[in-house]
Order: C-alpha cells, then sequence, then structure tokens
C-alpha cells in the first residue's frame, strides 16, 4: 500500500487509467457475504501469486475515510462493528465522489494493489455501476466477470445483518440488473462438487489470458 501515502483529494483531480494493460482482469461481484474472498483465496492457491494483484475499490474508500475523519484504517478494512458503524457514511461519501470522479477509487485501487507491471488483476468488490463500466470503458478485452449469489438465510448464517440504506442501496443493488456474466456462481456451501468446477473454469481464463497477445 505504497501508492496510500501519496493519495490525493479524490475532489482535486480526474483520474485516467495507467498505460499499462494487465493480460485479464477479473471482475468478482456479489452481495455482502455470499462468499467472494473465500472464492478469491482458494483461487489464488492456484495461482502464482506474484503475477496477481488483487485489489478492493472499499481500500481507498476506507483509507481516504480514515484519514479524512482521523479513524481507524486498519480496522475499517475489518468486519467489526467499528467498521460497521462507518459503512453508511462511507457508501454515501463515495457515492458522491464517483458522481464527480468516477476514476478515482479505481485507478487508486490499482495503485495501492501494486498492479502495475502484473499480468492478472482481480478487483474482488465490483459493485457499482460507473466502476463497472470504467473497467468496461478501458480494459473491455481483458476483463471477465464473475458473479457469486447466495441465499439470503445462507448469508444470515454468515454473519449478514440487513442494513437499511446499504443493502437497498447502489453499493449493494447497482448490478442488480446486469445479466450477461461471464460466469454466476451459486455459493450456498451445499452444491456436490463445492466450488471446484467454477474455480477450475476461472483458473482456465487465466491460463489462456485474454489480453496475452496484445498485452502493454
Amino acid at each position: 500500500m505504497s501508492f496510500a501515502g501519496r493519495m490525493e483529494d479524490p475532489e482535486d483531480r480526474d483520474y485516467t487509467p495507467p498505460d499499462f494493460k494487465p493480460e485479464i482482469l477479473l471482475l468478482v461481484s456479489g452481495k455482502r457475504k455470499c462468499g467472494k474472498d473465500h472464492f478469491t483465496e482458494l483461487l489464488l492457491k492456484r495461482l502464482d501469486q506474484k503475477d496477481v494483484a488483487v485489489m478492493r475499490i472499499a481500500e481507498p474508500i476506507k483509507y481516504y475515510w480514515a484519514q479524512k475523519h482521523q479513524l481507524d484504517f486498519n480496522k475499517l478494512l475489518g468486519t467489526s462493528a467499528y467498521k460497521e458503524h462507518h459503512r453508511l457514511k462511507m457508501v454515501e461519501w463515495s457515492i458522491e465522489v464517483r458522481s464527480k470522479n468516477k476514476g478515482y477509487f479505481n485507478v487508486t485501487a490499482i495503485h495501492m494493489a501494486d498492479g502495475i507491471g502484473k499480468p492478472i488483476w482481480i478487483c474482488v468488490d465490483i459493485r457499482h455501476k460507473r466502476d463497472y463500466f470504467w473497467f468496461l470503458e478501458n480494459y473491455a478485452d481483458r476483463i471477465k466477470r464473475v458473479r457469486i449469489t447466495a441465499d439470503q438465510e445462507v448469508r444470515v448464517g454468515r454473519g449478514w445483518n440487513y442494513t437499511e440504506g446499504v443493502d437497498d442501496g447502489p453499493s449493494e443493488c447497482d448490478l442488480d440488473d446486469v445479466t450477461d456474466w461471464d460466469l454466476v456462481i451459486h455459493n450456498n456451501g451445499d452444491e456436490p462438487e463445492g466450488l471446484e468446477p467454477s474455480l477450475a473454469t476461472v483458473a482456465g481464463w487465466i491460463k489462456s489470458k485474454p489480453g496475452s497477445s496484445s498485452s502493454s
């Protein structure tokens, strides 16, 4: 996260994509407690991790929010009540920033993940249309898109609690009308073969690397 120390106020300037492009960019989407992080952890075990940049759009949001309000950034990264206490206001602020500067969080997340020079990028928390379409506009020939779902009762069992203003807002619902995902994974934990078929499919994409013949 060396880039974090150089972060500027997101309203100060527009952020354009870096000149470097990965060979493949995996966008992972899904609601809270659907299992996005778990799936990514299992996928990383199949990859040479020195080639992978795992980015989270939420990281620059939390970092700047912590700076702005003198909060504990590491606690905001966790799953504690501390983060949940600040979640709604962070979400509201991030939506305001995106309306003025839609590339800021994406570009900053790339740098915070040390993505420049790495052939594989995985964004594990694509949630907003502005973020989603920014990636499509700039990396369309490199992208594969995964949507992970889980039944509500399963998510509750994993610790999810409905929060008004969050679970009925853009951060959870903005991509609900997207239907052309490259892969939809149902992750209730009771599938006969578990996540293995989906992991094999995604690992196959990465091996073939859509942008490898023309990567920058």
